[in-house]
């Protein structure tokens, strides 16, 4: 099942970011499980039909938040960080970085923890799969610091389980 990306339906990605805001405080606030598609679109101003004008349901909107969190950890953390020759410095960066993107409010990086489970099976596979490429980049730094002598005591074998948290 091929899923159509949102992002399309809106001229700027700050016009989609602006779409998702509403409800992901609602499912940051509620949960996923106890907001309703009404709750969406009364958060929205909007009829359900409305709604559904630019979404397929409740779980599709779940994924392209959590696909929109991950689109912007690349371009925020990993994207940024490939530049950064220094293993040491790229480290620290990605850390802050990271940390940044966590607390600046929006939240979609916190639904990819807490409502992952919520998502149908492929689209789980498919932001674990994402959030897998993200941990590895994290290992391969790690094990580049490692043998450069700067990384001590860390073990970089762990396996990342589908049911990973940040």
């Amino acid at each position: 099942m091929t899923m159509k990306t949102q992002r399309n339906r809106f001229p700027t990605t700050n016009v989609w970011r602006k779409f998702i805001e509403r409800p992901l405080r609602s499912f940051l606030r509620k949960g996923y499980d106890a907001t309703s598609i009404n709750d969406i679109a009364n958060a929205l101003g909007m009829t359900k039909a409305g709604l559904y004008h630019y979404i397929n349901g409740k779980k599709e909107l779940l994924f392209d938040i959590m696909n929109f969190g991950l689109d912007e950890l690349d371009e925020e953390v990993a994207t940024p960080a490939c530049s950064i020759a220094d293993p040491s410095a790229r480290l620290r960066f990605i850390i802050a970085s990271h940390a940044q993107l966590v607390t600046k409010g929006q939240g979609a990086i916190t639904i990819l923890v807490d409502e992952i489970t919520a998502l149908p099976p492929a689209q789980n596979r498919m932001i674990t799969r994402r959030k897998r490429e993200y941990f590895n980049h994290l290992r391969d730094l790690l094990n580049e610091l490692k043998a450069a002598g700067k990384l001590n005591d860390v073990d970089t074998t762990w396996q990342l389980s589908a049911s990973w948290e940040w």
